[in-house]
């Protein structure tokens, strides 16, 4: 992988393989998380097809907007496999943060936004499903 010149700005295709990458490195952080536990084939497997949605976004549409959302879901998808693989411990919420981080370097709104509905979909559904009333 080729990184571009530091003195001009990065194009999405050029972003496109460097958040692949960190697609990867995530997975395979949940997939070492789950190891320890019950989960292993369930995150592997979650893994596989959320890197393998975001490596063919990338092969395919290459600096679309397709590319960058295809991207952002599926570091969504595995931050959140690392975040329930921990069983939720408080360090490991710090993936989703980065991962909004890095998303800014396409410097587009979307996939950001997309990452955070995302993240933060679950976490609103069990607030409401299982409030302190409710259980």
């Amino acid at each position: 992988m080729k990184l571009p010149p530091t003195d001009k700005h990065w194009s999405p295709g050029e972003i496109d393989s460097v958040m692949l990458l960190v697609v990867v490195l995530n997975g395979l952080a949940g997939v070492s998380l789950a190891a320890a536990g019950a989960t292993l084939r369930m995150t592997a497997t979650a893994t596989v097809a959320a890197v393998a949605m975001a490596g063919s976004a990338v092969w395919r549409w290459r600096g679309t907007p397709k590319s960058r959302l295809t991207v952002a879901a599926a570091l969504a998808s595995v931050t959140g496999l690392q975040l329930f693989s921990s069983g939720g411990e408080p360090v490991f919420q710090l993936a989703v943060y980065v991962g909004l981080g890095l998303l800014m370097a396409y410097r587009d709104w979307r996939p950001v936004a997309l990452m955070s509905t995302l993240s933060a979909a679950p976490l609103i559904a069990y607030g409401w499903f299982v409030s302190p009333g409710h259980t």
